[in-house]
C-alpha cells in the first residue's frame, strides 16, 4: 500500500470548534485514507479508530493509552500531533502532566527531609537490642563448651589430621 502526501492547506487545522475526532476525520479523508489504513499503519483497531471519530469515550483507553492513540493517528494522517492533543486535552481533560514539574519536585525536596528528627533514637535502640541478641546467642553457643565440644569432634572424626 503505498500512500501519497496530499496537500492539506484546504483542510481547516485550526478551527477552535472542531473536534478532535472531526479534525482526525477530515485529515484522514483529504489523504484519501480508511480507517482500516489508518489501522494498519498504527495497529490500533478498528473499533478504538471509530470510536474516537465519533467521541465515544467510554470505548476507549484513558490516560497515556490515548494520548498515543491520537498522536500516532495524527501522524499516520499527517496532521499535526500537537494541535490534536491539545483539541483532546480541552474535550476530555486528558493531558500530558508536565515533566519539568515532576522531575523538579524530585529534587527540590531533601532527602533527609522524609525523616523526622527525633527517629534516630529507634535505629540506636534496634542496633542495640541486635548487638544484645548476637552476644546472648554467642555467650550460650561458645562459652557453655558442651556446643563447642560437640562441633571441634565432629570436625575431628571428618577431618583428621
Amino acid at each position: 500500500m503505498s500512500i501519497e502526501t496530499p496537500d492539506l492547506a484546504n483542510v481547516s487545522t485550526n478551527s477552535s470548534h472542531e473536534t478532535v475526532g472531526e479534525y482526525l476525520q477530515k485529515a484522514r479523508q483529504a489523504r484519501g485514507m480508511t480507517l482500516s489504513d489508518v489501522s494498519d499503519v498504527i495497529k490500533y483497531n478498528v473499533h478504538q479508530l471509530a470510536a474516537l471519530e465519533e467521541h465515544k469515550w467510554s470505548a476507549l483507553p484513558s490516560g497515556f493509552v490515548l494520548r498515543s492513540i491520537v498522536k500516532q493517528y495524527a501522524i499516520a494522517v499527517g496532521a499535526d500531533p500537537e494541535i490534536a492533543l491539545s483539541k483532546l486535552a480541552g474535550e476530555t481533560n486528558n493531558s500530558a502532566p508536565s515533566t519539568r514539574r515532576n522531575i523538579a519536585a524530585r529534587f527540590d525536596t531533601p532527602i533527609n527531609e522524609q525523616y523526622e528528627e527525633g527517629s534516630s533514637w529507634v535505629w540506636w535502640l534496634k542496633i542495640i537490642i541486635f548487638t544484645l541478641i548476637a552476644i546472648a546467642i554467642v555467650y550460650v553457643l561458645v562459652v557453655q563448651d558442651t556446643w563447642l565440644a560437640d562441633m571441634m569432634a565432629f570436625f575431628r572424626k571428618w577431618f583428621p589430621q
